[in-house]
């Protein structure tokens, strides 16, 4: 799956770059830092968990999906996932000699994906060839959430450079200020991550919701799975 660029990260680079320089201006017109040490930028994918199964009474499927990111509901289950984004930062202070600072990090660590996946099952769908094989069909959605992740990483590591290589170059008075420009800067580009990452992962559930997929779903365990969809009752 190809994902696009993200369609504000140039707009908010824009801002970030005149801001610093805004910054630098009224600062006594304190120059961009340069020349500094290299950083090290460490992505890494947070694996979506096996899914924890939830027995709940038919009814109150539709309402469970309130509490989570991502989701994917079918009439006798729906699952539920989180997105989460973390980032640390070990910085590293270059003190210049009109007594501004560049911040230049040894190492910017960022790690995305799910922490927590939960299967809310209607409590009719007690049969265990249905459960096991409405659980093996979310477990295709794991995987292709997995497979998400990973991709997003490999094409979206330029631009994470370019938002790291904007904050490295922004002079602040003394080190509180750096960090705390660093702090933000990080937040306001994982925001952006984050809402292209949810966007990928509901296009990868989309796709697996094929009409195939559906129907072989159905039809498994002799029809059963379709029985209690029509009928909200167990063939049994």
């Amino acid at each position: 799956m190809r994902i696009p660029p993200w369609p504000h990260f140039a707009i908010w680079l824009l801002l970030l770059t005149l801001s610093s320089s805004l910054l630098s201006r009224a600062a006594g017109a304190t120059p961009s830092c340069t020349g500094l040490p290299p950083s090290t930028l460490e992505v890494y994918g947070i694996t979506a968990p096996q899914v924890e199964e939830v027995w709940v009474a038919a009814e109150e499927l539709d309402r469970r999906g309130q509490i989570g990111d991502l989701f994917s509901q079918h009439t006798m289950m729906l699952t539920v996932s989180n997105i989460v984004i973390h980032f640390d930062i070990d910085h590293r202070m270059l003190l210049r000699e009109d007594g501004s600072v560049c911040d230049a990090p040894s190492l910017v660590r960022i790690g995305l994906g799910s922490t927590r996946r939960l299967a809310f099952l209607g409590e009719t769908a007690t049969d265990v060839c249905v459960r096991q094989q409405m659980l093996d069909h979310e477990a295709t959605h794991t995987r292709a959430l997995n497979a998400v992740v990973k991709s997003f990483i490999a094409q979206q590591r330029s631009a994470f450079q370019q938002g790291m290589m904007a904050l490295k170059q922004t002079p602040a008075p003394n080190a509180e200020v750096a960090i705390a420009r660093w702090e933000t800067g990080m937040r306001a580009i994982l925001a952006e991550v984050r809402q292209q990452l949810l966007a990928a992962m509901q296009s990868a559930n989309a796709a697996i919701e094929s009409p195939e997929a559906l129907t072989a779903l159905e039809e498994a365990c002799g029809g059963k799975i379709q029985q209690l969809e029509h009928h909200g009752t167990s063939p049994l």
